[in-house]
């Protein structure tokens, strides 16, 4: 079974696929931009090695979910994933 995308389905769609991929997107480039600003923090010397080592856990667990959140919607392969 593939799934179909939105606009397949009915037209009305297209906006909430769209809207899904846009979110996706977004918390992606946050946890990019947390990634940086964890590596800013340390070398700045206001985060000890354990608390960085613990916050990239965080963003790593968070990155992992929003990838199997992709893939269950069918978002994997999409446009704004291709990073």
């Amino acid at each position: 079974f593939k799934q179909k995308p939105a606009y397949e389905i009915a037209s009305c769609l297209v906006g909430s696929e769209m809207c899904i991929r846009d979110r996706s997107y977004q918390a992606q480039l946050k946890i990019d931009l947390d990634k940086k600003l964890l590596a800013q923090e340390r070398e700045r010397g206001r985060l000890t090695t354990e608390e960085y080592g613990q916050q990239l856990a965080i963003l790593a667990e968070q990155q992992k979910q929003l990838e199997e959140k992709e893939k269950e919607l069918g978002l994997e392969n999409s446009f704004f994933n291709n990073r």
